[in-house]
């Protein structure tokens, strides 16, 4: 039976969600979204459950006369961007839940792009079918070959590429085993960056779920030893990104957030969910409008209502809704790399000062067990992300984020 967690499709495959859950899913998607002559654009990771499911989601909405347009191996950013650029009526993907690797989490979007989560996903789910009689148009399905080639000639067209070129940054990526293994060398290419691109795991079955020590301690270790200008480790649907420089270690989502803004003029608007430090918002707020959201239903109703600049929540995915509606890494990181390459400051040596005026920084270094402690404790409420945990404990924030020269997980609060 299929059921939300997380505000989203979440379940162990063929246990807890079956061939037919996921076929029936694709018949209610295509009676919701409009039966015969409707686009969709589907897509997946390298999981191997990803890929059966696609095919019975795919068969779902053949069922209802939709047409699909099949990606293959894709990111969330694709999905998303190809949403509005072949004006379809929405889209899915499915991947490896990035917080339980033996999960499958099947993300829906709804046009131009945005995704469809908590209530307004479960009311989709509950929903009986309605059966007609008579002759009903059965779908087509289309292979989109060029999608990734299609992709990045946006990217390098939204972002001033040729000022990237000109600051000739070294960069080392983790791919997570995702599709950007196939995109990462082409966008470097055509940005002619220098590079390593290193997937973190030979075998999908044996990743571990957030937070992705493992890749942190490896991109900071090939940083350092080559000098290079920074790392980034995207998790396997590209929907967030973690950045690391040698200077000011890995980044934390909200540091991430300042360095996009610079991009933009000072008043212009972010928005924000509640696992942000609240004394970054309050240092944003001093120079840009702040809209906060307390979910991610309430997230995606913000974005389109109040259309800001930048989308950034406290887990490092990133939304740049002028270019498109969903969470997109990849774009983040290009929007990272133009932000660098048109400052005239020093940005790393920015963000080690914001730190020590802020002081967020606690002297405490945790293992990863007993944060998963404390997230047990009464009236505590946590979320994890790539690079840390999140604590909210008395409608206070405590961040914990991985220092890979300790190899333990730091207190910022």
């Amino acid at each position: 039976m299929l059921r939300i967690e997380r505000e989203r499709l979440i379940g162990k495959p063929v246990d807890e969600v079956t061939l037919e859950d996921v076929t029936g899913l694709g018949a209610l998607l295509g009676d919701y979204f409009g039966k015969e002559r409707t686009l969709f654009v589907s897509g997946r990771d390298f999981y191997p459950a990803s890929r059966m499911f696609k095919r019975a989601l795919t068969a779902g909405l053949m069922s209802s006369g939709v047409e699909v347009l099949d990606f293959h191996e894709s990111i969330n950013g694709e999905i998303a961007f190809s949403i509005k650029r072949f004006g379809a009526r929405g889209g899915f993907s499915i991947v490896q839940d990035p917080y339980d690797p033996v999960k499958i989490m099947i993300r829906i979007f709804k046009a131009p792009g945005v995704e469809i989560v908590g209530g307004e996903l479960e009311k989709i789910v509950l929903k009986e079918r309605t059966i007609r009689a008579g002759e009903r148009k059965v779908g087509w399905v289309n292979y989109a070959e060029y999608i990734h080639k299609l992709y990045v000639s946006a990217l390098t067209s939204f972002v001033k590429t040729d000022i990237i070129i000109d600051e000739k940054l070294s960069i080392v990526a983790g791919s997570s085993r995702g599709a950007l293994d196939i995109i990462l060398p082409e966008l470097f290419t055509s940005i002619k960056t220098d590079s390593i691109v290193f997937s973190t795991r030979k075998m999908i079955e044996e990743r571990s779920g957030y937070p992705l020590v493992d890749e942190m301690l490896k991109t900071a270790k090939i940083v350092d030893a080559l000098n290079a200008d920074l790392g980034v480790i995207f998790n396997n649907d590209a929907s967030s990104l973690t950045v690391y420089t040698k200077r000011t270690g890995f980044l934390l989502p909200e540091e991430l957030g300042i360095i996009l803004l610079s991009r933009y003029r000072p008043g212009s608007k972010i928005l924000i969910d509640k696992w942000w430090n609240s004394k970054y918002v309050e240092e944003i707020g001093s120079h840009y409008h702040v809209v906060k959201a307390n979910d991610e239903e309430e997230f995606f109703m913000k974005l389109r209502k109040e259309q800001p600049v930048l989308a950034i929540n406290g887990k490092g995915e990133v939304v740049i809704p002028l270019f498109s509606l969903g969470y997109d890494g990849l774009l983040g990181f290009m929007a990272l790399l133009e932000a660098i390459s048109l400052s005239n400051k020093d940005l790393w040596g920015e963000i080690v000062e914001t730190r020590s005026k802020l002081a967020v920084e606690g002297f405490g270094c945790f293992n990863l067990e007993s944060i998963v402690g404390m997230c047990a404790e009464k009236g505590a409420s946590c979320v994890k992300f790539a690079e840390g945990i999140r604590v909210e404990r008395n409608n206070v924030v405590y961040t914990y984020l991985y220092d890979p020269s300790r190899n333990c997980f730091r207190e910022i609060a």
